[in-house]
């Protein structure tokens, strides 16, 4: 199986940069609130890029995005228009043609497949097109050679290769907003965000119920494998947002190898797979193919729903629409 996974659900094997979650979002906001000028100047800005301070002293004129990195944290700032290339495909699922569209839209440049699933792109392609930023991840350009040459790379928490989260939350998502719109000068803009974001996660939560207990599981047809989820992933909220408590709860580790004999032990009222490119019947069918998946109670209570990938993990706006496609795939038929 081509690892994609890694670089998605485990976003790189990557983990936060040395602080907690809440304090990066709590810093990262009040960088933004701090680098702002007198009399309400977006700029200079300083956002946190894997513990590296970035600085803006304008908005940035040249992007490089990598794989679609943070494309829907910048479409909900309406900033989708500031990037002027891109590297990679990326498959939003089902019901994101028009972020799909958004992004094939975007001129693209000639870049490298890497093991984990990401795309790679040379220090001379970056620099004959000019780029001065660069949104990704540092496996996918030379960071020390972008530096040198006055190439800013912004890499989204979730990206860096010492991520430290142990439970994620929706303040995630306000982290990455916050950090993106201080660096295209737009702070308010993040600040009607984050409220309609607050506001989401609020009504799910006043419409939801105890559920149970819930795994999350990575399926690809075909493979002879599949992955978990631990509290470190958007999983989390995503379940706690709809009355679920996580099987693994007990699990730190953002994905994970699955293993049958462990889900039969903890034997869940539900199971959420999550999805790349296969329909929701191949999905199902990929699971009820392991042996002892006609032994777990949700399968026999017919409690196992399919949501696409990409509206969970990692932490964008999308993580929200998952939430809400999941309270749909949960209620009462």
């Amino acid at each position: 199986m081509k690892a994609l996974i890694p670089l998605a659900a485990a976003a790189l094997l990557l983990a936060g940069c040395g602080t907690s979650a809440a304090d990066r979002a709590s810093q990262s906001a009040s960088a933004n609130t701090t680098a702002s000028a007198p009399g309400g100047a977006a700029y200079p800005a300083e956002v946190d890029s894997c513990g590296k301070s970035i600085k803006f002293d304008k908005k940035p004129e040249n992007v490089l995005i990598l794989g679609g990195t943070g494309l829907p944290n910048l479409d909900a700032l309406s900033l989708t228009d500031q990037l002027d290339l891109r590297a990679g495909t990326k498959n939003f699922g089902t019901g994101q043609e028009e972020l799909q569209a958004k992004y094939e839209a975007i001129k693209e440049v000639s870049s490298s497949e890497i093991e984990t699933g990401g795309v790679k792109v040379a220090t001379e392609v970056v620099l004959e097109n000019k780029i001065d930023l660069v949104i990704g991840y540092e496996e996918g350009v030379d960071r020390e050679a972008l530096e040198k040459a006055g190439v800013q790379l912004y890499s989204p928490a979730a990206f860096c290769p010492n991520y430290s989260v142990k439970k994620a939350g929706w303040e995630l998502i306000d982290q990455e907003v916050n950090n993106l719109a201080a660096i295209f000068g737009v702070p308010e803009k993040a600040k009607e965000v984050a409220a309609e974001r607050a506001k989401s996660v609020e009504s799910l939560k006043a419409a939801a119920n105890e559920k149970g207990t819930g795994i999350a599981l990575y399926i690809t047809p075909g493979a002879p494998n599949f992955y978990a989820y631990g509290t470190s992933s958007m999983v989390q909220p995503i379940f706690e947002a709809n009355g679920l408590k996580n099987s693994y709860d007990d699990n730190t580790t953002r994905v994970f190898d699955g293993s049958m004999e462990d889900i039969l032990a903890r034997n869940p009222d539900w199971l959420v797979l999550l999805a790349l490119d296969a329909s929701e019947e191949e999905t199902l069918t990929a699971f009820k193919s392991f042996q002892g998946a006609d032994k777990l109670k949700a399968v026999a209570d017919n409690k196992v729903v399919v949501l696409p990938f990409a509206l969970t993990d990692p932490p964008t706006m999308l993580s929200i629409q998952g939430a809400t496609a999941l309270s749909e795939k949960l209620a009462p038929k």
